[in-house]
């Protein structure tokens, strides 16, 4: 967990900035002089630092080179009460991230909080990247560190050499073949085939001899059957009866739908289903694992332009919005063919900006003004008239807001956003 430390002498203001981080639940500590805080530091390392530039043991400019020589890592935002662009200028240079006039609003701090702490994850996940050989920036060919994306690492991990059949299922793009690769490469068949077949391209003809002939074909490696639930049903039998029989092949089967949902609709035999779902694996959607979203965004625009030897590095804060806000449906997959579009199609530059986004992403971006008069839920769900999008994104902000009285952590955790998303998209009053 994140942990904050401010630096402040003035009781009434480390009580106030207190308070703030309590209703977030924040955790933080106070120091209340310089040599305090250093004792502090040395302790605890703190993720993100606020210091009061006003203290009365030591120069505020000087403590700040000592914070950053003690903890370069920390992320130091200034609190000041005297607006000068001078020693703005100072601090900036000296290692500050942001300068602040007190008094601070909560949603200024808030906003400053989780922005910073965004940063502070995505830095980590870029340092363990960095440095490291290209065959080892992913494992075995999936890229992510978010807490959503480790369990499927561990389910690879023990599956891969157990000698069972293994059931991959997930949405369209979010992965299945990468993850059939990484059980093969991590078992001990790595150096055997990895023979993958689509079963949409499985005739009628002959299944049977056409299975036979791929079993031969992978010898001990493995046997990728990609959307099992649309191979024939007179294959499906031979499948079933192929599979009873001991092989020297590993079979993988992945599943274009949810498994029990293609048994219900009888895209996939009940008998089958149960001989193949020995070891299911569940792969989730890209909007599950939003801290890998930019993680994979620049190691696909690293890859990209390398290989277009162009000389993008970056992307800029507005797209990076852009991609924490966007649903994609079409997941990893749909992330990874668009920055390659943007790459490939796009003049030669070092950063990626939202006017280069497909349309549909791009409109994120735009802000409209909205009518006084708010539409109600009742009108939402019962009229024929259709709400726009942005009164009904309205309309979600409003009651999340009301039902947690107020409370922005809590009414973004539930809408499944940031807070610094919700403080930008909530009505000004």
């Amino acid at each position: 967990m994140k942990h904050i430390l401010i630096i402040e002498d003035d009781p009434a203001s480390a009580t106030l900035m207190g308070a703030y981080m309590k209703e977030a639940n924040y955790p933080f500590a106070i120091a209340d002089g310089a040599h305090y805080a250093l004792e502090k530091i040395k302790e605890d390392s703190p993720d993100l630092i606020f210091l009061d530039l006003g203290l009365p043991d030591m120069d505020g400019l000087e403590l700040l080179k000592k914070i950053k020589t003690l903890s370069p890592h920390s992320e130091v935002h200034i609190l000041t009460g005297h607006e000068s662009s001078n020693m703005a200028v100072e601090c900036l240079n000296a290692g500050a991230k942001n300068y602040l006039l007190k008094p601070v609003t909560p949603e200024r701090l808030y906003v400053c909080i989780e922005n910073a702490f965004e940063r502070i994850d995505l830095n980590r996940q870029l340092a363990e990247l960095k440095g490291q050989k290209t065959e080892d920036q992913s494992f075995y060919g999936l890229v992510g560190r978010s807490s959503i994306i480790r369990p499927l690492y561990k389910a690879i991990e023990n599956v891969s050499n157990i000698p069972e059949n293994v059931l991959i299922f997930g949405e369209n793009g979010a992965g299945r073949t990468l993850v059939a690769q990484a059980i093969h490469k991590a078992s001990s068949r790595g150096a055997e085939p990895f023979i993958k077949q689509n079963c949409t391209a499985f005739t009628n003809g002959q299944p049977k001899e056409a299975l036979l002939s791929l079993i031969k074909e992978t010898g001990q490696g493995t046997l990728f059957l990609h959307n099992i639930d649309h191979l024939a049903p007179n294959a499906q039998a031979d499948l079933f009866i192929l599979l009873e029989d001991e092989l020297d092949a590993r079979v993988i089967c992945s599943c274009s739908t949810h498994p029990l949902e293609a048994v219900k609709i009888g895209a996939l035999r009940e008998d089958l289903y149960y001989r193949i779902n020995i070891l299911p694996i569940d792969i989730p959607a890209l909007r599950a694992r939003a801290q890998d979203i930019q993680l994979l965004a620049r190691y696909f625009l690293e890859r990209e332009s390398e290989a277009a030897q162009k000389g993008y590095q970056n992307f800029d804060s507005t797209t990076l919005q852009v991609f924490a806000d966007y649903h994609w449906p079409g997941n990893v997959r749909e992330l990874e063919n668009m920055v390659k579009a943007i790459v490939h199609m796009q003049p030669d530059g070092d950063i990626v900006t939202s006017s280069m986004l497909p349309a549909h992403m791009a409109e994120l971006n735009i802000t409209e003004d909205v009518d006084a008069t708010e539409p109600s839920a009742g009108l939402a769900i019962f009229a024929d008239t259709v709400i726009p999008m942005r009164d009904l994104e309205k309309m979600a902000i409003n009651h999340a807001l009301e039902t947690h009285n107020g409370n922005v952590q809590k009414a973004a955790l539930e809408l499944k956003i940031s807070p610094a998303t919700l403080y930008r998209k909530k009505p000004q009053s």
